[in-house]
């Protein structure tokens, strides 16, 4: 089971995807308290999913 609160792991996943500000996202990830990570990491993994689809 990944750890969605974890920086490291939602860095290592933002390095999977192909976006232009992984930066940016990785510092609003890095503020943001545990239930707030879990959800912009679902978030992404969500569009992710939902862009493959179409």
């Amino acid at each position: 089971m990944i750890d969605k609160t974890s920086i490291e792991e939602y860095e290592k996943f933002l390095n999977k995807k192909n976006l232009v500000n992984k930066e940016s996202l990785l510092e609003n990830f890095k503020k943001a308290d545990d239930k707030k990570r879990e959800e912009m990491y679902d978030i992404l993994d969500t569009t992710d999913t939902y862009n493959e689809l179409n």
